[in-house]
């Protein structure tokens, strides 16, 4: 299940075609303090976390493009969500 299937009240509605950038969609969260601590991730989180949210990709498939276990891409979304605990 997508992660904002499962947390509706998280989700946002945009065009993909606003952000020119890869991580643009970060400027479209209205919650300045979420947005401000997802520019702080590093690329190595932020990219299976943009995958898998914004894109709705599947861990399986987000290990399949970077060449990687299924369980490293589930410890760097752990990492994600402890780090905004």
């Amino acid at each position: 299940m997508p992660i904002f299937q499962k947390y509706e009240t998280l989700s946002v509605a945009f065009s993909e075609s606003d952000f020119h950038e890869q991580y643009d969609w970060i400027h479209a969260i209205g919650n300045k303090k979420i947005a401000s601590k997802l520019q702080q991730l590093s690329n190595e989180n932020l990219e299976p976390l943009t995958l898998l949210v914004i894109y709705e990709r599947t861990q399986r498939e987000i290990a399949a493009l970077f060449g990687i276990s299924q369980v490293c891409v589930l410890k760097r979304i752990e990492r994600v969500k402890k780090y905004f605990q």
